[in-house]
């Protein structure tokens, strides 16, 4: 082969993987309808709570994205699946997540969820003390968004009472919907959820009420969820940005 074939070969080659690398930095995040934390504008931007604070953070990473849309089950089967250059915001971290995934520094702090019910029901629950006495009672059902999770500690009480837990696709303004209709007792949300999953929902906020528990721990830390196809040199762009971030604001 003489050498300005060998040379046109070689140039070749390289404009051939250069799409390819340029793809590989390319990271699709997905993301739920969760108001308040994401949702999708009218004009089909995103926004919300945790899209402003993930835009930052991946903006100031330097790390080329793009924002999906995507029902809760769909961003675990791809995470699961090892899917290239994907990642979703916003999740808690369990074990069983991590293993088959990869998270970030923690991003956000939730306020500690209550029991959500309707304010006329809410009597129903003043003799229990807790969540775990609640479910142990057997006289309650729960309504739960398929795929969420609340942390190690509710998801293990939920677990262990399954039969009394109604799970259900779709967004947490559907859970508002049927509370409201009475399809199950109670629903659990940080209180800063409530009032516009209600209006969200069609109901007035004033129509719930929210109890605190105090066997419900501190609020969840959330983080950005990679799948394991994910170079690490990405999560620690990232991770670093995360760093950089908290240096001026701290979680609370």
């Amino acid at each position: 082969m003489s050498p300005p074939f060998r040379n046109a070969v070689f140039v070749l080659a390289l404009l051939l993987l250069l799409p390819a690398a340029s793809r590989a930095e390319q990271l699709t995040v997905g993301y739920i309808e969760y108001p308040p934390y994401y949702f999708t504008h009218g004009n089909g931007t995103p926004g919300g709570l945790l899209m402003d604070i993930t835009t930052q953070i991946l903006d100031d990473s330097g790390v080329s994205y793009t924002y999906k849309p995507l029902p809760s089950k769909r961003i675990l089967s791809y995470l699961e699946d090892g899917r290239q250059d994907f990642a979703s915001t916003g999740w808690f971290k369990t074990l069983q997540r991590e293993s088959f995934a990869i998270f970030s520094l923690p991003i956000y702090r939730n306020k500690p969820v209550g029991l959500v019910s309707l304010r006329e029901k809410a009597h129903h629950f003043a003799r229990y003390g807790t969540l775990r006495e609640i479910m142990e009672s057997g006289l309650f059902t729960a309504g739960l968004l398929c795929g969420h999770s609340e942390g190690e500690y509710i998801d293990g009480i939920m677990t262990r009472h399954e039969n009394r837990v109604m799970q259900i696709t779709g967004e947490q303004a559907v859970l508002m919907r049927m509370l409201a209709a009475g399809r199950f007792d109670f629903v659990l949300l940080p209180p800063e959820e409530v009032p516009g999953l209600a209006l969200a929902a069609g109901e007035t906020p004033e129509a719930f009420t929210l109890t605190e528990l105090p066997d419900i721990p501190a609020g969840n830390t959330r983080h950005i969820m990679f799948s394991r196809a994910v170079s690490p040199d990405m999560v620690e762009r990232i991770n670093n940005a995360i760093r950089s971030r908290q240096e001026s604001i701290p979680l609370p």
